[in-house]
């Protein structure tokens, strides 16, 4: 009985033994030995020294229950013997690829050894429940923590190289500390659809391809002013309300960038974008406010088609010499469109389904831009006026893709619309001033813009009237009015 009882114990403190971990000194090669029996059952591990590739795999093949992991004292060394998963060589500073993963490892503390590289796959698959980067970390592989599905929080305290797709499909994720990261590398968190908060994004330069592609939580991001590139499909089908880059040095707009965000109802681009991919907004439904920028030379294939929610008006940059095909397809609510003086090309479909326009403006282009195939399929030419210049008229009648819209040369400079709450905007020019009114509602804020694109002037009213000064050298201006509702209205003044 007195064995019995000994033998308990002795078993009881094996297990708080095993329970509260172990802390070993080592040198490379050595860890089997430091941990001694038992090595299947201990749950926490810190070690103290040195280790290499061949350690690495002992924790992987020997300790089951881990589910801690401090590796903060200890530094890798380079391994060179026999093969570990068909491998004889490892560099030192890394750790070596798929070393853990698929371990029940929820806590890690990673090495703080200058340069270190986590390698492809190393903890992919885990059950870490949040991850802090330290500065240290020069390179992370890919999807080095892919598949983490307890991971709810991760935290960079440098800017290392990511390879890609490091936290893809990590489902539980929701808030990411970017630190001082200039680059989101290509599906760095794609399909981490509880993600909705992503700080310390100061510092960025670009945001890659699918970067946060499908993360349908995700409803705001700040983009930096140093922004210059967002790749293809980076934010397609999350849940951003608006995209404000209007103060960013963005020059390249990827490929369905921003396709299928349902949500999404303004976007303000920099005049500095020149190069914009397919689909950038496809299906973006809710979206009422964009500008197309005066550098962009193309309106690109499906840019905007099934926008179905866009403002009565739209602009196209002055720079556009042509719209490709299906850009704006479906975009139902535009009324009126603004053509500039370079198009010289509008594709098949471009404009199709755009069943409630009733006027475009060429009044800038002495002579027709070529077709392709029908870009007007389901409207009625008959129905929709064709500004053009007086002089120009006969020239456009002679062109049988043209010829069959209502042709006139009377520019409105005075338009009047009603917003959905039924507020009536209108403005006028008067001796260097634009007038502004609106019945039924606050002005919010007005920005002027040249027929270039460029932002003449702007104020905030916070009434509901505004007049403004203005000094154009161009007959024309674009005013462009939100009101405190939310209302974004666009007006074609005359100003002299």
């Amino acid at each position: 009985m007195k064995f019995l009882r000994t033998y308990i114990f002795t078993l009881a403190a094996m297990l708080s033994l095993a329970a509260q971990g172990i802390t070993v000194n080592t040198t490379p090669g050595q860890l089997a030995q430091a941990v001694g029996e038992g090595a299947a059952e201990f749950q926490q591990l810190k070690i103290v020294g040195s280790i290499d590739a061949s350690d690495c795999s002992f924790i992987e093949r020997s300790m089951s229950a881990l589910t801690a992991l401090d590796l903060s004292e200890c530094t890798i060394v380079a391994y060179s013997g026999a093969p570990i998963n068909g491998v004889r060589y490892f560099r030192a500073a890394e750790v070596p690829a798929a070393a853990f993963a698929g371990s029940p490892i929820k806590s890690l503390q990673l090495p703080l050894q200058p340069g270190l590289i986590i390698g492809d796959m190393a903890f992919s698959g885990t059950k870490l429940e949040s991850l802090v980067i330290p500065s240290n970390v020069a390179r992370i592989g890919f999807g080095a923590f892919a598949s983490c599905d307890a991971l709810a929080s991760v935290k960079f305290l440098g800017n290392p190289k990511c390879d890609g797709y490091t936290f893809r499909d990590c489902r539980e994720l929701e808030t990411v500390d970017l630190g001082t990261a200039v680059t989101v590398s290509d599906g760095q968190f794609a399909g981490c659809d509880k993600l909705y908060s992503v700080s310390n994004t100061s510092k960025l330069q670009a945001i890659e391809s699918r970067a946060f592609f499908n993360c349908v939580n995700l409803e705001s991001f700040l983009f930096a002013n140093s922004i210059t590139k967002i790749g293809d499909a980076a934010f397609m089908h999350t849940s951003l309300d608006r995209a404000d880059l209007a103060a960013t040095k963005l020059k390249a707009l990827g490929a369905w960038a921003f396709a299928q965000n349902h949500n999404l109802a303004s976007v303000s681009l920099p005049e500095s974008l020149s190069e914009m991919g397919q689909a950038s907004f496809f299906e973006c439904s809710s979206l009422k406010d964009i500008n197309v920028p005066a550098a962009c030379s193309t309106v690109p294939d499906c840019f905007l088609k099934d926008a179905s929610a866009l403002d009565t008006a739209l602009y196209i940059g002055e720079a556009t010499s042509s719209i490709g095909r299906l850009a704006l397809k479906g975009a139902s609510s535009v009324q009126s469109i603004y053509l500039p003086a370079a198009l010289e090309h509008i594709s098949d479909g471009a404009m199709s389904g755009m069943t409630s326009l009733h006027k475009i403006d060429l009044s800038s282009r002495p002579t027709p831009p070529t077709v392709d195939g029908n870009p007007w399929e389901g409207i009625t030419k008959s129905n929709v006026m064709l500004v053009v210049q007086k002089e120009c008229e006969d020239v456009y009648k002679s062109e049988p893709s043209w010829a069959d819209f209502a042709i006139n040369n009377d520019v409105t400079a005075v338009e009047t619309i009603s917003p959905s709450n039924e507020a009536e905007l209108s403005a006028y020019s008067r001796g260097g001033i634009i007038y502004v009114s609106a019945a039924n509602a606050t002005i919010e804020s007005v920005e002027v813009f040249g027929i270039d694109g460029s932002l003449l002037v702007s104020a905030r009213p916070d009434a509901e009237t505004a007049s403004i000064a203005i000094n154009s050298t161009s007959p024309f201006v674009i005013l462009r009015t939100r009101l405190t509702d939310g209302t974004v209205k666009n007006l074609k003044i005359n100003v002299q």
